[in-house]
Order: C-alpha cells, then sequence, then structure tokens
C-alpha cells in the first residue's frame, strides 16, 4: 500500500472486516479504501477489483490450514481477477525450493519441497504459471522469506533489534545456520514495480 500510495495509485484494499488493520493503521491516506469482502469467492473478487489495473495477491489463512484453505483462496483470487481483466501479482514464499543443502537461491534453483506446505506452495505456484501460459490471466511473482520491518516486527524484536544491541538474540532453528530475511518495504517496492511494469 505504501509503495503504490508513493507513487500516487488509488489502493483499493480488500479484508474481511472492511476496517483498517494495525498493520496499515488507523489513519489512511485519502487515496486508500478498505472494503469487507470474501476473498473465497471468485465472484465477489471479480466484483472487486473490476476497473483494477493490478490485483495484489498478499493474503493467506494461517499456517495450520494451508493445505486444505490455501490453494482455493488463491483459485478464487485468479479466477476474479481474470475476469476483471487485471493484472495478478503474487507474493510467494521460499518453501516451493525444499533444503538447498547450504547452497544459495538462484532463478535456476529448482523446486524440491520436503514439506506440506511446500508442496502446497509448488502446487498454487504451478497452477498460476499454467494460468499465465494459456493467457488466461497476467502473472508475476515475487518470492520473500522470512519478513522483518514495519507491519511486522516479530523477527525484528526477536533477533535484529537484540543483535544490533549487542544482546541475546532468539530465533526459530539454529542462529548459527545462515538465513535469508526480506524487509517489509522492499517487498513492498518490488510488487508496485512488478505491477507497474510489463
Amino acid at each position: 500500500m505504501q509503495a503504490l500510495v508513493k507513487r500516487g495509485k488509488f489502493v483499493h484494499m480488500v479484508n474481511r472486516s472492511g476496517k483498517p488493520s494495525a498493520s496499515t493503521g488507523a489513519v489512511l491516506p485519502a487515496n486508500v479504501e478498505i472494503c469487507a469482502g470474501d476473498a473465497y469467492n471468485p465472484q465477489e473478487v471479480a466484483r472487486l477489483t473490476e476497473g483494477a489495473a493490478v490485483v495484489y495477491q498478499g493474503a493467506q489463512p494461517e499456517y495450520h490450514e494451508w493445505q486444505e484453505k490455501f490453494p482455493p483462496l488463491q483459485a478464487a483470487i485468479l479466477e476474479g481477477t481474470a475476469t476483471s481483466g487485471a493484472k495478478l501479482v503474487v507474493i510467494e514464499n521460499l518453501y516451493a525450493y525444499g533444503d538447498p543443502a547450504g547452497k544459495p537461491l538462484t532463478e535456476t534453483t529448482p523446486y524440491a519441497p520436503i514439506t506440506r506446505k511446500g508442496r502446497v506452495r509448488l502446487e498454487m505456484h504451478e497452477a498460476l504459471m499454467a494460468a499465465h501460459r494459456s493467457g488466461k490471466v497476467r502473472v508475476a511473482l515475487a518470492r520473500a522469506s522470512d519478513y522483518y520491518g514495519p507491519g511486522y516486527m516479530l523477527t525484528g524484536e526477536q533477533i535484529v533489534l537484540p543483535a544490533i544491541a549487542g544482546k541475546k538474540a532468539q530465533g526459530v532453528g539454529s542462529l548459527d545456520v545462515p538465513h535469508t530475511f526480506t524487509y517489509t518495504r522492499d517487498v513492498g517496492e518490488a510488487l508496485a514495480i512488478l505491477g507497474e511494469r510489463d
């Protein structure tokens, strides 16, 4: 939202309540509108995205609900976006890569998921690419690892800020293993760029 507002774009945000979340803030810029909607309903997605140039898909169910709820959520968003004729920009994660055995991830790293969540993500990715290749909807993808920064400070509060202060950092897994983190505002900028360029 912030990256699009900075570019002077009108932003139509959709959530279940139609009210601002803690991450968007209680006071929104004049060119931002939040409305209630059901992203599991393709007809409602089509209605909510009518006239949009770009639809950004960053919604997801709770982790324990991924296998059951994530594919239908993204399928409904894809169908509704295809109806409205907008470009679909999707933020993905790194789960579909599986274990890279300590090697850096690159554009040529093969998909080899080793978890249920990774397999779900790969299936969803393949569905998006099939829709793109068939001409059903234009799709652009971004991938990011664990977030830190404005709007998502859990990692920052547990690892980054204590480390900067020379204090003990806490994290999931071994802190001696190299790990990739993604700054939230960088993700917003990358998504905005994907939306504004062919």
